[in-house]
């Protein structure tokens, strides 16, 4: 999935750049903030956008952890896996050699190893948002 995300930082005469790292919705309260020079609670992702024009250093996630509903999805520079709940097939896709998605690459013996890392990084982050978890994820979402 991508959705662009502009970003207008509260700098005088900041020039924009494009910028390709992973971002989350997630992290767009902790950014204003920030920004704003306020503290961040704690039952919010702490990660703040405004290290990418403080010139601090940049905090770049390696994969991106998404979800609606009843589907979870991880995506890395080169491959994104898309799981359904309670169904036997989802989607794996390797993006390096197939950018537009058009190749289902679930059953294909030849990326099985890839599928399952992908499969054990996005328990991590479901397991990361689990219980014990700072992030409120999804209350009253309609079913997709």
């Amino acid at each position: 999935m991508r959705v662009p995300f502009l970003l207008k930082p509260p700098v005088a005469d900041f020039k924009g750049y494009p910028e390709d790292s992973f971002i989350s919705s997630v992290e767009i309260a902790a950014t204003f903030l920030t920004a704003a020079g306020l503290p961040v609670p704690e039952n919010i992702s702490p990660r703040s956008l405004t290290q990418f024009y403080q010139g601090d250093g940049k905090e770049l996630w390696e994969d991106i952890y998404m979800e609606a509903r009843d589907i979870r999805a991880i995506r890395d520079s080169h491959y994104k896996l898309i799981y359904y709940q309670n169904r036997d097939y989802g989607e794996f896709y390797d993006l390096s050699n197939d950018p537009h998605e058009k190749y289902n690459l679930w059953d294909d013996p030849g990326v099985q190893k890839e599928k399952a890392r992908l499969m054990c990084r996005l328990a991590d982050h479901m397991i990361d948002l689990g219980e014990n978890s700072r992030q409120v994820w999804n209350i009253g979402a309609p079913r997709i």
